[in-house]
């Protein structure tokens, strides 16, 4: 009887750390209720009927309050068991509302990400659009026209002299020399 009584004092001191952790987590409320109010309550009920009634009447070898004792301590168990698999029911529905929520968020994160992605790849090509029509074309034009002056053909003018920019400033040059040629 002593092993057995240092045995159940063992698995009563875990149960009690166990739903000391428990308590103290930060799982979902309805979940930590319902370990409280359902397999904590019944786990408590079971460490009473042995403790106060199972353990006494052994010691007492008194064979019918054991009997008894260890009859409502059975059905506790299994009421603790049973309440047991609902909990963990729970928490899987739980961690699947979870899991579902996450890939949700995931999903619109990676949207966001994409169109933002595809909002500076617009704007990068139509900046690259801009700056070749506004900046490049009109300087390799104006390239064109001054190697064509340079091979001593004067008979092109300048097209953007009327740009307050370098490249306006280059083509009114441009006419100056072909005037001054």
């Amino acid at each position: 009887l002593d092993q057995d009584k240092a045995e159940l004092a063992r698995l009563e001191q875990e149960y009690r750390a166990s739903r000391k952790r428990w308590a103290a987590s930060g799982i979902d409320p309805a979940l930590k209720k319902q370990l409280d109010e359902g397999a904590g309550a019944l786990a408590d009920q079971f460490w009473t009927e042995v403790d106060q009634k199972l353990i006494p009447a052994l010691e007492r070898e008194d064979a019918d309050g054991a009997a008894i004792a260890q009859g409502k301590a059975r059905i506790l168990y299994r009421k603790h068991t049973e309440e047991i698999r609902k909990l963990a029911e729970h928490a899987a529905k739980v961690r699947g509302e979870l899991d579902a929520r996450a890939a949700w968020t995931m999903q619109v994160t990676l949207l966001i990400m994409a169109l933002a992605g595809a909002g500076v790849m617009g704007m990068v090509v139509v900046s690259l659009r801009l700056l070749g029509r506004r900046v490049l074309q009109p300087l390799a034009q104006t390239a064109e026209l001054m190697q064509a002056m340079a091979g001593g053909d004067l008979s092109q003018a300048p097209q953007d002299t009327g740009r307050a920019d370098e490249i306006g400033e280059m083509s009114r040059a441009i006419v100056h020399f072909r005037s001054a040629a």
